[in-house]
This record gives C-alpha cells, structure tokens and sequence, in this order.
C-alpha cells in the first residue's frame, strides 16, 4: 500500500511539472547578443512601425531525431521594447498598449511542431500577452546547426516570421488606424548546454 501511494504521489507531481521540465532533446539557450526580437504594424497606410524587444530569454529543447518532439520556451521582458523613439517607446508601454507597469512579461510556450520539410517547420503555441494565453503559429526556419567556427560552440540558428492580431490580447487602442495585424519576426541563435 504504501508503495502504491508513493507511486500515485510521484505521478500527481510529474503531472504538475512544467511541460518544459518533462521537455525531450538537448538543451539550446537564446545568445541574447545574437538574437533579435522585431515586430511590426501598419501605420494609417502610411509607414510601418518598428519596435524590438531587446530583453528575452528562451531555451530550444531540441530532438535532432525527432524534431517534432522538440519544445521552445521564451520570455520577454516588455519593458525592454524600443520604438526608437522615446515618445513612441512611452506610448506603447503605457496601460493602453502594453501596460508593462501591470504585466512586465510576456511568455511564449510551444505546443506542437509540424515538419514541413528540410529545416522549415510550422511552431504552433501558447503566447501569454496582457495576461491573455492565445494560441499562435509561426513559421521557423533552421538556418544552421552544428559548431560554430568563431566561438566553437554548438549552435543552432534560426528565422522565424508570424502574426497575431493585438486585439486578440485586448490591445484595442487605435485599431484601424494602427494595424490590428502585428507581423513577428526573430533572429534567434541558441547555444547547447
């Protein structure tokens, strides 16, 4: 009996564990000082607009064998965005965009990873924004893998590209005048460890 308990202790807490920690493949982390985060929205018709998150972490939990049962995880520090203009920068961290004074993070999980062919896939998962979890995909292209000649270290390297509509997020301020849509675009290069 007291074998069974202890079993049936051990599943509940492995059931409460991260996805992340359960997570298969080696482990990849974001080299920040190669990596870019960009996003992008329609301005009136007029220009579009520009912003970069220069604060995040994530790890690649990457299964070269199995890269579908692969798993990326990301958080970003919202008040790290630049605009490149401090007005712009002051507007959108303010309550009606990004309020970063109630929600100072935003955290991206994946879900599911469909292989679409040689290093192209599509990411689908769980993008929590404004303390709203939605669902998005993202398109990802692995553009190396292996050991990099300056630093020696093993690298994977990827492009990704997506969109995801901020009213979703109950971002409403200025829709249409800015763009519903916001395009995503990162550079991400991650480092085994």
């Amino acid at each position: 009996m007291y074998r069974s308990i202890l079993l049936s202790f051990l599943a509940f807490f492995i059931a409460c564990l991260p996805s992340n920690a359960m997570a298969k493949g080696e482990v990849f982390e974001f080299d920040k000082d190669r990596s870019r985060i960009f996003f992008e929205v329609d301005n009136a018709g007029y220009s579009k607009m520009i912003g970069e998150f220069k604060d995040f972490e994530g790890q690649v939990f990457l299964d070269e064998k199995n890269p579908e049962s692969s798993q990326v995880v990301m958080t970003i520090n919202i008040g790290s965005l630049s605009m490149g203009n401090k007005t712009w920068d002051k507007k959108a961290l303010s309550m009606d965009f990004f309020d970063v004074r109630n929600y100072p993070k935003a955290y991206f999980k994946s879900r599911k990873i469909d292989i679409i062919g040689d290093g192209i896939a599509r990411l689908s998962g769980d993008l929590t924004l404004l303390g709203v979890t939605k669902q998005i995909g993202l398109d990802v292209r692995r553009n190396n893998l292996g050991l990099r000649p300056d630093t020696q270290e093993y690298t994977a390297g990827f492009s990704i590209t997506g969109s995801l509509r901020r009213s979703d997020f109950y971002m409403l301020e200025n829709v249409p005048l800015i763009s519903d849509e916001v395009k995503i675009r990162a550079e991400i290069e991650a480092v085994k460890r």
